[in-house]
């Protein structure tokens, strides 16, 4: 909630990505070929931080309806279940777009790959 109070809205997000340690990054299209980034930390809210994008295939944000955020806490909970693994500890939640537009999310488990899902939270395989 803080952080999607402070980036630019309706929110054009390039990518997400959500660590163990409780840190969340959104890095958004702002126009003009610019991405910047939104970092949640220890309820603290730092940014915009310019993004280099030389490394994205997709500059661009994806349309909101791409991407469902109130689903991605409950992928937490369900990709351990999903590996095989329901004790071990989910590394992170990674949200990034392909093709431009449609957003796709790997939730790395702990000694058992990836659970990859689309953009809405629908389950697709184990990595």
């Amino acid at each position: 909630d803080q952080l999607m109070a402070v980036i630019p809205q309706p929110p054009a997000i390039v990518q997400l990505l959500a660590s163990d340690h409780g840190s969340v990054t959104i890095s958004v299209d702002v126009g003009d070929g610019r991405v910047e980034s939104y970092t949640y930390y220890d309820g603290t809210v730092k940014g915009p931080e310019p993004v280099v994008t030389d490394w994205l295939d997709c500059k661009t944000g994806m349309p909101p309806e791409a991407l469902d955020l109130e689903q991605l806490p409950g992928l937490w909970d369900d990709a351990p279940i999903r590996a095989g693994t329901p004790e071990a500890d989910v590394l992170q939640i990674i949200v990034g777009q392909y093709p431009c537009g449609t957003a796709w999310v790997n939730v790395p488990v702990e000694g058992a790959g990836g659970v990859q899902y689309t953009g809405n939270g629908t389950f697709v395989k184990v990595n």
